[in-house]
């Protein structure tokens, strides 16, 4: 046990955040678990418990329980899982657009799909 004034409140102050961490992280699995099994099961309701556990994911996000990184990836999983399958040609072509500079056409590569 502390006996410095400081290190006394750091105890408390770790303990709460501890908790409040805990039960976000608790909420986001269940939500992730909950939008994974809607889409297993093909439930009608499967778009708003992807949106649910995407929000969640966000909210991890911005408290520093997930990274930026991994959270975007999570959210592209759910996207590649609810929507429908787009052909090796069709998805080659809209990686592409032409720009018209000074005449001429030029390639631009753009690095996401496009997504409605």
């Amino acid at each position: 046990m502390p006996n410095i004034k400081s290190a006394k409140k750091r105890v408390k102050v770790n303990a709460v955040k501890a908790a409040n961490n805990k039960a976000r992280n608790t909420a986001l699995k269940t939500a992730i678990k909950k939008a994974n099994a809607a889409i297993d099961a093909n439930a009608e309701d499967k778009t708003q418990a992807v949106q649910f556990a995407c929000k969640k994911i966000d909210q991890a996000a911005a408290k520093n329980l997930l990274h930026k990184n991994t959270a975007a990836r999570k959210k592209e999983q759910f996207g590649q899982q609810t929507e429908p399958r787009i052909s090796a040609d069709t998805r080659f072509l809209s990686n592409f657009r032409f720009l018209h500079l000074q005449g001429a056409f030029f390639f631009c590569h753009r690095p996401r799909l496009l997504r409605k």
